[in-house]
């Protein structure tokens, strides 16, 4: 049995397959500034859409922290579309761009649990560097607009 063929829309996608694990930070005017260890993974099945999922635990590995996990697609525009649901009862749609191995995405819709934070807007953007993976997500909460919320550096571990 051979590797599944990436489908030819998600051809923009293909540096991103795989597994990457690391570290990451956080930080946002209404919480203390944390750290974390992240595995975060690309995926495909041949079909015209990707899979993606992340989990953290704490900076000394003892602790589950988030998880999200979720789809992306390009369009025959070219254009992004990516959802994500997280553990804390947030799902995000998000529009964008994949190109020279860089994803940027903004949230255009948000789905909000009931007991979920009012969370008003999100912002995602990752660069693949070789081997290397680092990530930018910006989040408006509270009276806080378009904060850089989460960033880390992971590296391919398969």
């Amino acid at each position: 049995m051979g590797e599944t063929l990436v489908h030819p829309l998600l051809t923009p996608l293909t540096p991103f397959f795989g597994t990457f694990e690391g570290t990451g930070e956080g930080a946002y005017p209404t919480i203390e500034p944390f750290r974390y260890q992240e595995t975060l993974t690309f995926g495909h099945r041949g079909a015209p859409v990707a899979s993606f999922a992340q989990a953290t635990t704490s900076a000394d590995g003892t602790r589950p922290m988030h998880h999200e996990a979720g789809f992306l697609r390009i369009g025959d525009d070219g254009g992004l579309e990516m959802t994500v649901a997280h553990s804390f009862g947030i799902t995000e749609v998000l529009t964008g761009q994949v190109a020279n191995d860089v994803i940027s995405c903004t949230s255009t819709m948000l789905g909000i649990a009931p007991n979920a934070k009012p969370v008003r807007q999100t912002r995602r953007r990752y660069v693949l560097d070789g081997e290397q993976l680092s990530y930018e997500v910006w989040m408006s909460y509270a009276d806080h607009d378009d904060v850089l919320h989460l960033t880390g550096v992971l590296t391919r571990s398969v």
